[in-house]
C-alpha cells in the first residue's frame, strides 16, 4: 500500500509540474482561442485517438508475430498511459520503456519481449517516417520554401535514423555481438551509478542483462525468419506517423493557414528529436522553439508558427494527459 501511495503521489506531482512549467503557454493558448475555428480544432481529438489506435494495433500485430495474443483494449489503455508517462517524466523515453515492460508483465509478456517491442516500434516508426521525410523534403525543395540549412538538417536526420536502425539490427542479429555490447553497456552504467551508490558496485547485474538480451536475440531471429509478419506492424507505424502530422496540420487549418505540408513533416521530426533530450517534462520550450523555427524557415509567419505550436501542444495535453493520468493511477492501484 505504501508503494501505491508513493507512485500515485509521484504521478500527480509530475502532472502538476507539467502544468506549472507550461502555465504561460496555457494562458497564451487560451488568449488565442478567439482566433481559431473551434470546430476544426476539435478534429484533433479523433485524429489523436486514431493515432493511439494505430500504435495499439502495432503492438497487437507485433506480439502476434511472436506467437503471443494480447488484448487490443488493454494495449490501447497502455498507449494512453504511456503518453502521460513520457510527457510527465523527462527521460528521453526511458520511463516509457520501463513502464511498458512493467504493464506488459501483467499480460504475460516478458521484459525481453516488451523491450524488443519498444525497440521495434521506434525502429519501424523511424523507418516508416523516412517516406514522410523524403516526401516533405521534396515538397520543400521544389517549392523553394525552406532554407538550405533546414534541408541539410532534414537529410542528416534521415541518414542518422537509418544508421541508428541498421546499427541496432547489426548488434542484435548476432548473439556474440549482443553479449559483448550488453556487457560493455552494463559495466559503463554501473561505473556511473557507482559514483552515486558506492555501496553497490553492481547495481545492474550483468548476468541478468545477458539473460534478457539473449531472449531478445531469440525473438529477433524468430521475426527475421518470418519477415512477412512485420508488414502489418510497419503499416500501423506509418499510420501513426501520418496521424501525428495530421493533428498538427489541423491546428494550422483552424488558424486559417494552409501551410506547406512538407514543413510540418520536417518540423515534427526535428521538434521530437530535440524534445527527447530536453530536461523539462515533455520537452516543453525546446519542442515549441524547434517547431516554430522550422516553420518560419519555410515561410510561415513567426506569430502564426508560435501560436499554432503552443495551441497544438497545450490542447494535446489538456485533452489526453488527464485521461492518461487516470488510467496510469488505476493501473498502479491494481498491479502495484
Amino acid at each position: 500500500m505504501k508503494w501505491k501511495v508513493i507512485f500515485n503521489i509521484g504521478a500527480l506531482f509530475a502532472l502538476g509540474v507539467v502544468i506549472y512549467v507550461a502555465r504561460d503557454d496555457i494562458s497564451s493558448a487560451l488568449a488565442n482561442l478567439k482566433n481559431v475555428n473551434i470546430a476544426i480544432v476539435l478534429l484533433m481529438i479523433p485524429i489523436q485517438l486514431f493515432s493511439y489506435h494505430a500504435v495499439a494495433k502495432f503492438y497487437l500485430e507485433y506480439f502476434r508475430a511472436l506467437g503471443h495474443n494480447a488484448s487490443y483494449k488493454g494495449l490501447y489503455r497502455i498507449c494512453l498511459e504511456l503518453n502521460f508517462v513520457n510527457q510527465a517524466f523527462p527521460s528521453g523515453g526511458i520511463s516509457g520503456v520501463s513502464y511498458l515492460s512493467y504493464r506488459l508483465k501483467h499480460h504475460g509478456i516478458s521484459y525481453a519481449k516488451s523491450t524488443l517491442a519498444q525497440i521495434a516500434r521506434f525502429g519501424l516508426i523511424f523507418v516508416s517516417y523516412q517516406f514522410l521525410l523524403i516526401f516533405g523534403w521534396l515538397v520543400l525543395f521544389f517549392r523553394g520554401k525552406a532554407s538550405d540549412l533546414t534541408l541539410f538538417i532534414t537529410f542528416a536526420i534521415g541518414f542518422g535514423l537509418i544508421s541508428i536502425t541498421l546499427l541496432g539490427i547489426f548488434i542484435i542479429s548476432d548473439k556474440k555481438r549482443i553479449n559483448n555490447f550488453t556487457t560493455w553497456l552494463a559495466r559503463v552504467v554501473n561505473r556511473i551509478l557507482y559514483i552515486f551508490r558506492p555501496r553497490h558496485p553492481e547495481t545492474i547485474r550483468i548476468t541478468k542483462v545477458k539473460e534478457v538480451f539473449s531472449e531478445l536475440h531469440e525473438d529477433y531471429v524468430k521475426l527475421r525468419n518470418n519477415k512477412e509478419k512485420l508488414y502489418t506492424p510497419i503499416y500501423y507505424a506509418f499510420l501513426a506517423n501520418v496521424a501525428e502530422v495530421a493533428t498538427i496540420y489541423v491546428v494550422y487549418v483552424a488558424f486559417g493557414q494552409w501551410v506547406n505540408v512538407g514543413a510540418v513533416i520536417i518540423a515534427y521530426a526535428l521538434a521530437n528529436l530535440a524534445g527527447a533530450i530536453a530536461i523539462l517534462p515533455g520537452g516543453i520550450g525546446v519542442y515549441e522553439s524547434m517547431m516554430a523555427i522550422v516553420m518560419v524557415s519555410a515561410g510561415v509567419p513567426a506569430g502564426i508558427s508560435v501560436s499554432v505550436t503552443i495551441m497544438y501542444r497545450i490542447l494535446n495535453m489538456v485533452f489526453f494527459l488527464p485521461v492518461g493520468y487516470v488510467l496510469y493511477a488505476n493501473a498502479l492501484r491494481k498491479n502495484t
